[in-house]
């Protein structure tokens, strides 16, 4: 039997997303304003895979039991998630 959408509880996680800029000519005081702040994100699916250091989550489960609109996330970078407790 396919895995079903109930197999896999639904989750949100707030997490911390990393930022890249690859232009050229940055100064210091441009470098700190982007330091400042991370870019905080929530993301919403099916909490399809985990281990100890990642999380995998399924925005779709099709009928073959496969996995669409995967997002995989470092366990590092989340702040929360709606499956734990805080302070778990």
């Amino acid at each position: 039997m396919e895995p079903t959408m109930q197999d896999y509880p639904l989750v949100e996680i707030v997490w911390a997303d990393h930022f890249s800029e690859f232009e050229d000519g940055y100064n210091l005081e441009q470098l700190l304003r982007l330091i400042k702040a991370p870019s905080i994100r929530k993301t919403v699916g099916y909490l399809a895979a985990e281990n100890s250091r990642m999380v995998a989550i399924a925005g779709t489960i099709e009928e073959d039991g496969t996995f669409s609109e995967v997002f995989c996330c470092m366990k590092k970078c989340i702040i929360s998630r709606s499956d734990k407790k805080k302070g778990a």
